[in-house]
């Protein structure tokens, strides 16, 4: 994902949970490529899933959070998102 290639995180992930489902890390990382994408609603069901598979899996908790926050922030204004967050490595 450091170089922008987020379809690319989102296929091969997919193709993971396609192989081995349920991985909680699988859907964070989909969730952060859709986030690179823009696309934050697809974004936010995925960091949805991994944080209910895995509660206590901090970094999907805090990337949730804050695009909820992000999300919350921009709903209304305008019609359209402006996401303030920048995907972790």
């Amino acid at each position: 994902m450091r170089v922008g290639r987020y379809q690319d995180v989102i296929d091969l992930a997919r193709e993971i949970n396609t192989a081995a489902p349920g991985v909680d890390e699988m859907y964070y990382y989909i969730g952060l490529a859709y986030i690179g994408v823009g696309d934050l609603e697809r974004a936010e069901t995925n960091l949805e899933t991994a944080v209910a598979r895995n509660p206590y899996y901090a970094d999907a908790v805090d990337a949730l959070r804050e695009l909820q926050e992000a999300m919350g922030e921009q709903r209304g204004r305008d019609g359209s998102f402006r996401w303030r967050l920048k995907p972790s490595s």
